[in-house]
């Protein structure tokens, strides 16, 4: 007998794991389309890296580990999430998108510019990928929860047969509390903790 996935075993739905899936195909996309990009307008990049630069130095982010700057990015992080999810209650717009296409174009820029114009693709790796997995996996789950979310809302309105929207309102406030959330946690502690240890290794 086929032990039920994850989704099944949190009652997620078909629908939701396919807006989960291609919520991913088009976030890695985007991160290929914001490295292209990148390379050919190293100075957008470049103009990109130093505004993002500017906001972590004026930050705790920029602090030797502590559970302060643990609590701050941990902090910042579910905020953002939970806000992709509520963008999925505007209908038709799927403002959810916007989050998920403004992240992944800015990780291939940034990977771009540490290439070309930075100090090599590895410190980029080094900084990014202790805690990428658990943060961005986070992130394609909240958006898609939006889209999801954005579906349901619009279908309701154009009177068109679809689930209950509390039913897919409970479904989505489901996976962010019992995925996104966990995920959020441990890509906070490794980005305060490891992360920082092992970029000092690369530069």
């Amino acid at each position: 007998m086929e032990r039920p996935g994850l989704f099944q075993r949190l009652s997620l739905s078909r629908a939701f794991a396919e807006q989960v899936r291609s919520a991913a195909a088009v976030f890695f996309a985007l991160i290929l389309l914001g490295f292209v990009l990148g390379v050919f307008l190293p100075e957008g990049a470049e103009r990109l890296a130093s505004f993002y630069t500017g906001l972590l130095s004026e930050s705790a982010l920029t602090a030797e580990g502590s559970t302060d700057t643990f609590l701050l990015i941990f902090e910042n992080n579910l905020f953002a999430a939970f806000l992709s999810l509520l963008f999925g209650l505007v209908p038709f717009f799927r403002l959810s998108a916007f989050p998920l296409g403004i992240n992944a174009i800015t990780v291939g820029a940034f990977a771009a510019y540490y290439s070309t114009e930075g100090p090599g693709l590895l410190p980029f790796l080094a900084g990014t990928l202790p805690h990428a997995p658990f943060e961005l996996t986070a992130l394609i789950l909240t958006c898609a929860a939006g889209l999801h979310l954005c579906r349901s809302v619009t279908d309701k309105l154009l009177r068109r047969d679809a689930p209950p929207f509390l039913q897919t309102a409970s479904e989505c406030l489901r996976a962010y509390v019992l995925l996104a959330v966990p995920l959020l946690f441990f890509a906070s502690g490794i980005e305060t903790w490891l992360t920082p240890r092992v970029m000092a290794l690369f530069l």
